[in-house]
């Protein structure tokens, strides 16, 4: 590192850290809202401080990980998942027998969620978006993305990879790193997919679990943040891993709790501060809490 954290910024995240927890714990019990006196908190939508928390990210574990824990092609079915990232489009691939379980039909695959959207039905989140600019007039979708980000993976070395008996010895570093030069595998859908993993056979055991997490640009501007830089200054991989490491030790100092929090988590926890101190700053948020009830 090239400094320290502001003193004061590590409170504050200490207590967006410590809330955001709280939040779920009331509304897993049952308690009605208001779940906390923090207005942004109570006005703005954030992901929870584990991932495996979020609602998409426990729908995936408990329906694609857990009973497709053995099959082979499960690594696949977490890229089509996290390309889709909404549920009820996923269980009506499944359902019509197109979910890649022992084989990938792309043009089947792209076409139901094609008639879905024609359908007029939400198809997809708008965490991962794909510009109308980048698919060729006259292809959906779903058909661009089940032919040129998916269907391509199956013809690389990621399955023999994500199925071979390295064991403990895979790491998460490693496993992004074979996603690279793959269209439309940048780090962030690289970086959500390995995620996934880590709930799996394929990386829980990982060696880096809690030292290695993808670089990205709201993780690094809540750094920037917290140790007053220039919003926008770019940091090297290194610096941000041990930035992490450091303010999630800094934090659990603090209010404990945080050993089982991995580095992927705490570069989301970081993203997320950025946009709450975002807020608390006048600034706004992309979405308002709304609580979904489609599955």
């Amino acid at each position: 590192m090239t400094g320290l954290p502001n003193p004061d910024l590590i409170v504050r995240l200490a207590h967006f850290i410590s809330e955001r927890e709280h939040i779920r714990n009331e509304k897993e019990a049952g308690a009605p809202p208001p779940w906390t006196d923090d207005e942004v908190l109570n006005t703005y939508r954030f992901c929870n401080v584990r991932r495996r928390h979020d609602r998409v990210s426990k729908w995936v574990i408990d329906n694609i990980i857990t009973p497709y824990e053995d099959n082979d092609n499960l690594w696949f079915m977490l890229c089509c998942a996290r390309w889709i990232n909404w549920p009820p489009t996923i269980i009506e691939l499944m359902e019509k027998k197109v979910w890649p379980v022992s084989g990938f039909d792309p043009i089947r695959f792209g076409r139901v969620i094609d008639e879905r959207v024609k359908r007029g039905e939400k198809t997809w989140t708008g965490a991962y978006m794909i510009t109308a600019r980048q698919i060729p007039e006259g292809v959906g979708k779903g058909a661009f993305i089940a032919e040129r980000m998916l269907n391509p993976l199956l013809h690389t070395d990621l399955g023999r990879f994500f199925n071979s008996a390295l064991g403990p010895y895979r790491t998460v570093q490693k496993s992004l790193e074979v996603f690279e030069g793959k269209y439309g595998w940048g780090t962030f859908m690289s970086g959500q997919v390995v995620a996934d993993m880590t709930y799996s056979h394929i990386l829980q055991n990982a060696s880096d679990l809690y030292s290695y997490a993808p670089i990205g640009p709201g993780s690094t501007r809540g750094l920037n943040r917290l140790f007053i830089r220039n919003l926008h200054q770019t940091i090297r991989q290194a610096q941000f891993n041990e930035e992490l490491i450091y303010t999630k030790r800094k934090v659990n100092e603090l209010i404990k709790g945080l050993d089982d929090v991995t580095l992927h988590d705490w570069q989301n926890c970081m993203c997320e501060f950025d946009k709450y101190l975002r807020a608390r700053n006048g600034g706004r948020p992309r979405s308002n809490y709304n609580p979904e009830t489609a599955y």
